[in-house]
């Protein structure tokens, strides 16, 4: 891994659930997990129609050193760019060394 390509610095944040008044489980907030350096390359774009507006779905790569904590369950934000990511997939390499990270950018 060239380590000058990991030019940008992520937040991995997992979602805090509590329980509501009626018992089901909510999303009350973020807690960071941890930050670290990372590349991230486009690999595609979709567009959609829905409910009579037009939307993309950026898809990215994300490669970064690994790390055991990461999970599917859990978000990457880059604050430099204010973009949010959700994981699709973890990839491992064979050597646990690095890892490329599948992600769709998260639009409101």
């Amino acid at each position: 891994m060239d380590i000058g390509s990991l030019r940008h610095l992520i937040r991995v944040v997992k979602p805090v659930m509590q329980k509501d008044s009626f018992g089901s489980a909510v999303e009350s907030g973020i807690e960071e997990v941890f930050v670290t350096r990372c590349r991230i390359l486009p690999v595609s774009a979709k567009e959609f129609a829905l409910a009579g507006t037009t939307g993309t779905v950026g898809t990215y790569q994300v490669t970064m050193r690994y790390n055991a904590a990461l999970t599917d369950k859990m978000r990457i934000e880059h604050p430099a760019s204010g973009k949010k990511y959700e994981i699709i997939s973890i990839l491992p390499d064979g050597k646990y060394r690095s890892m490329t990270v599948r992600v769709n950018e998260v639009t409101l």
